[in-house]
């Protein structure tokens, strides 16, 4: 099965989060995207507790088969680098062909900044979308000496469209008692009010 895997807090889960799962989905013919919450962050002290952020994940992605939920990182008790995470996933997963969706903007850290980057970056395939064309994500990758021995593993995602949206922007927000109707799936907006989720400044 070819998988995409999407990692992130997603605190909350947002609109942006899942039209980019469905563009990469049909763009490399995958079988699922699965969203990889993190259970523990390396810098978000104030990290929004892991059950309710899956339960915000399940309830955005319940009503379309093509997602799913992967919960490795959840349920370890510290932190999963992704060099860990998909190394594990294989070896669990042998039948598995594992695809890593990543913006095109993180992807420079990945080998200066990231546990094992260039290894990570070698072994595994990178789904790459952002808000440039597939020819400029391209030409920024083989202009990087540090990613462009890699190229063959980096996947430009030609996206079309433009997502203003951030988990940051949601919270803020919830925080200053705005709308956030469409930016946010009903049920996941529902969850966040009956919750009574970031009042406290919570990320």
């Amino acid at each position: 099965m070819r998988i995409g895997l999407f990692g992130g807090s997603f605190s909350p889960i947002h609109m942006g989060h899942l039209a980019v799962g469905a563009l990469v989905k049909d763009f490399a013919n995958l079988d699922k995207v699965a969203y990889l919450p993190v259970g523990v962050h390396t810098e978000k002290i104030r990290l929004l507790p892991k059950e309710h952020r899956v339960n915000m994940v399940k309830l955005a992605i319940e009503d379309n088969p093509d997602f799913d939920i992967c919960l490795y990182e959840v349920e370890r008790e510290t932190y999963s680098y992704t060099y860990e995470t998909l190394k594990a996933l294989s070896t669990q997963h042998p039948d598995w062909e594992l695809y890593f969706i990543i913006g095109s903007d993180i992807l420079p850290q990945i080998p200066r900044k990231w546990y094992q980057g260039k290894q990570l970056l070698s072994e595994f395939k990178f789904l790459v979308f952002g808000r440039s064309s597939q020819s400029q994500i391209a030409r920024v990758i083989a202009r990087d000496p540090q990613l462009k021995n890699f190229q063959h593993n980096l996947i430009p995602v030609p996206m079309r469209f433009s997502f203003n949206i951030s988990s940051t922007l949601i919270r803020e927000q919830v925080q200053q008692g705005r709308t956030i109707r469409y930016l946010v799936p009903w049920k996941v907006e529902e969850y966040i009010y009956r919750h009574n989720l970031y009042q406290d400044g919570s990320e």
